[in-house]
């Protein structure tokens, strides 16, 4: 299928400083939102059990018992922070391709040597919940010289990006496009 005219999705925006070329996405979508009010609840709940738990002298599993909810809250309310602040740059040369999230560090920065690559896809992943539904996020996969298939860029939030950013870093690294078993097409 043709890519030769892909929109650049909204969160989306590439530049070029010299030889490199940028391709820089924003984090926020509207779940954030969503998230921040669920946050907001159970930090809000955590902060009340802690406040009654201490001023009634209450014995120390109540003090105890919540600790992983806290956990939990703690990095819940750094995601829905990063979610709203963070973006990722994919740093594409000649010689490699630099993965990095700012401001707040995140997992899944990587440096990939780009001579290594002979194709990119992207890869749509699909999860599960308890009640059997469904969502999905998309993840920009490598195919290196050896055969090998990894994972480049994971945690998008549309299709679109996925096959934007596959496309323009074929096009930088002069990669022809081929069909992997597996892959989402337009």
């Amino acid at each position: 299928m043709s890519r030769d005219i892909l929109p650049i999705p909204e969160n989306i925006e590439i530049f070029h400083e010299g030889f490199t070329m940028y391709i820089r996405r924003k984090w926020f979508s509207p779940i954030f939102i969503f998230l921040t009010f669920f946050v907001i609840f159970w930090d809000g709940f955590l902060v009340v059990w802690y406040g009654l738990a201490t001023s009634m002298d209450a014995p120390l599993v109540f003090k105890i018992f919540p600790l992983i909810h806290v956990a939990v809250g703690l990095g819940l309310t750094y995601y829905v922070i990063a979610g709203y602040i963070n973006k990722t740059d994919v740093i594409v040369s000649s010689s490699e391709i630099r993965i990095r999230s700012f401001p707040l560090p995140w997992l899944g920065d990587k440096t990939v040597d780009a001579r290594d690559i002979t194709q990119l896809y992207t890869k749509e992943i699909i999860t599960r919940n308890k009640n059997g539904g469904t969502s999905s996020s998309y993840e920009v996969h490598l195919i290196n010289t050896e055969g090998r298939q990894k994972r480049l860029i994971r945690g998008l939030n549309t299709k679109e990006e996925g096959l934007y950013m596959e496309k323009k870093i074929e096009e930088y690294l002069q990669i022809r496009d081929e069909g992997v078993s597996g892959e989402v097409y337009q």
